[in-house]
């Protein structure tokens, strides 16, 4: 080939490449996700940052984040308290700095980072125990109001899984969701990894391998049922590509074994809301990302036929749908779409409406949805300029009314009023990087009653 030849295709190549990173157009995430594997590598990042530094990193050099990349793998954002940092022009940063040099400035520092609790209204927040698990690690804690962590699990990847067979992606790292029991046991999910199960003392149980992510629930017998996903072809969906099919998945609670599971492709395809695969719109094969699995108590069975006992209200991200399966028939026999776009968590409130994070409103931000299924008439909305998570996120009604928030992407929880008041406020204080500028998301936090934990709490 031609030397002129060569650099003109390389140079179509670096357009084309720019352009896709530009624009996020597809293939976008499925390049971005072979980089990311690529990038991630620990073997790789030191060679990256040899290169990029052979005599070590320059002290003139003022990064926002740790050299060592690897220390952010996970869900870890900018923290608003550091926004100004971050984004900081070096004009900015040179005047702060001439200006900083001033003998009476010169005790200066940068205000602490918001950690913990830092509003509780003792008087109109809820009163209970915070139970909340981060991206800053294989851990989950239970918390008092006022921020004191009373109790913490922790059981690292390698220990819960030392022969696992499987590729090892960022989710090992960290719990993705975890349930406690009143006895103190905790089941956890490692996301795309597998499930365990520990004692109130951080023992393992049992530890199962699977592709299970977001969440589960328990049933009366004690049956988990976690959301899973195995890579298959489905031409309905897809024709070129492979796709993640979502499962519903049953495992016993006192071996961790999978003894049955449904998909939920199938469960759309074989039922009258076929259609909904029209709204499919990933191109890397992640077409329906279910992220939610209740199990309906049949309190509103009277409300509609699909809301009975024993069926199953899930999330669809990425169809933008909340729908209800019959585990009988293994089939959709309802669904709603149109109010949200990418949302979480769904849930019943005691009076048959529905609560919803709506993670991306038309204006960028986020909002918590109450709503009344059958009419679709909006009830009540929490919403404000700066509250936003792209991802994650979760609402949990509170036995005095309020609602507990988890801004997932901010590491926040708060509890607000039906007046949209802030009565209790915390953010994570696990942070990284320079100044603190990173900090780690909160995927969810559960806030239990006071004495749920008294026969085993020391």
């Amino acid at each position: 080939m031609k030397p002129t030849l060569s650099v003109l295709l390389l140079a179509l190549m670096f357009v084309i490449g720019f352009f896709i990173a530009e624009t996020e157009l597809p293939p976008y995430s499925l390049l971005f996700r072979a980089y990311d594997a690529v990038r991630m590598n620990p073997v790789v990042d030191t060679v990256y940052n040899r290169i990029r530094h052979p005599l070590g990193k320059p002290q003139e050099t003022r990064s926002h984040w740790s050299t060592d990349t690897t220390a952010f793998r996970g869900q870890w954002s900018e923290a608003r308290d550091r926004l100004h940092i971050i984004n900081e022009t070096e004009e900015e940063r040179k005047a702060r700095e001439d200006f900083g040099a001033l003998a009476y400035l010169r005790s200066y520092e940068l205000a602490p980072p918001l950690s913990s609790v830092i509003l509780h209204d003792e008087e109109r927040a809820s009163p209970g125990l915070n139970f909340y698990v981060t991206a800053g690690g294989p851990s989950a804690f239970l918390m008092d109001m006022d921020g004191e962590v009373l109790h913490t699990w922790t059981l690292p990847f390698e220990q819960a899984f030392p022969a696992f067979t499987g590729t090892v992606r960022i989710g090992a790292e960290y719990w993705r969701y975890a349930h406690l029991y009143d006895d103190g046991r905790v089941v956890a999910i490692f996301a795309r990894h597998g499930i365990v199960m520990i004692d109130k003392d951080s023992q393992l149980l049992w530890a199962t391998e699977g592709d299970y992510h977001h969440v589960l629930d328990i049933d009366e017998d004690g049956t988990i049922l976690v959301t899973g996903r195995r890579t298959t072809e489905k031409p309905e969906w897809d024709k070129e590509n492979k796709v993640w099919e979502e499962d519903i998945c049953y495992l016993n609670p006192e071996t961790g074994e999978q003894f049955r599971s449904f998909s939920l492709f199938d469960a759309i395809d074989n039922s009258r809301y076929v259609a909904l695969r029209d709204h499919a719109r990933e191109d890397d094969g992640d077409q329906m990302h279910a992220n939610t699995i209740e199990i309906l108590d049949g309190r509103f069975a009277d409300r509609n036929p699909a809301f009975r006992k024993g069926n199953l209200l899930v999330s669809l991200r990425h169809l933008d749908t909340v729908g209800i399966v019959d585990p009988e028939t293994e089939k959709f026999v309802w669904a709603l779409t149109g109010l949200w776009s990418m949302q979480h968590r769904p849930t019943f409130l005691d009076d048959g409406s529905m609560m919803v994070f709506n993670n991306n409103n038309p204006r960028h931000s986020s909002q918590v949805m109450q709503v009344d299924p059958l009419t679709q008439n909006v009830l009540w909305i929490y919403d404000d300029d700066v509250f936003y998570t792209g991802c994650c996120g979760v609402a949990w009604p509170l036995p005095n009314g309020n609602v507990l928030i988890t801004e997932s992407q901010a590491g926040r929880v708060f509890e607000v009023t039906r007046d949209n008041e802030i009565v209790w406020d915390f953010y994570n204080p696990e942070r990284r990087g320079e100044n603190d500028v990173a900090i780690a998301s909160v995927y969810e936090m559960y806030r239990f009653p006071l004495d749920y934990a008294k026969s085993w709490l020391d």
